[in-house]
C-alpha cells in the first residue's frame, strides 16, 4: 500500500493528521495535502480541529441506554457501534421508515 493510501485509511479511522504524519515518518504538509485532496476527490474524511477529530460534524450522540441496546447486534456483525448506527440511520433514511418508527405525529399522510 503506497503513502498516499495508508495516509487516507489513518485519516478514515480518525487518526489525527500529525499523529499520521509521525507514524508514517512523513512532513505534516504531505498528510495535510493527500487529506485535501482525498476530500476534493469527494471521499469523506473527518475534519480535524487543532489536530483533533471534529466530532460535532455529522454525528449524533448515542445514550448508554441506547448503546447498550445495540452494542450486541454491532458484536455479532463484528462491527463497531459506530458503524451499525450509520447503517440503521441510512436504512432508515432509505426506506423512508421515519414516520413509521416514531409515531409521533410528524407524518403528513
Amino acid at each position: 500500500m503506497n503513502t498516499r493510501q495508508r495516509v487516507i485509511d489513518l485519516a478514515h479511522q480518525r487518526i489525527p493528521p500529525r499523529d499520521i504524519a509521525v507514524r508514517l515518518n512523513c512532513a505534516p504538509d504531505t498528510v495535510h495535502q493527500y487529506i485535501s485532496a482525498a476530500r476534493r476527490a469527494g471521499m469523506r474524511i473527518p475534519k480535524f480541529t487543532n489536530g483533533r477529530p471534529n466530532t460535532t460534524a455529522g454525528y449524533a450522540h448515542i445514550s448508554h441506554e441506547t448503546a447498550a441496546v445495540l452494542r450486541p447486534h454491532a458484536d455479532r456483525r463484528g462491527i463497531p457501534l459506530r458503524v451499525l448506527a450509520k447503517r440503521l440511520l441510512a436504512e432508515i433514511a432509505r426506506a423512508d421508515l421515519v414516520d413509521a418508527i416514531l409515531d409521533d405525529g410528524g407524518c403528513d399522510d
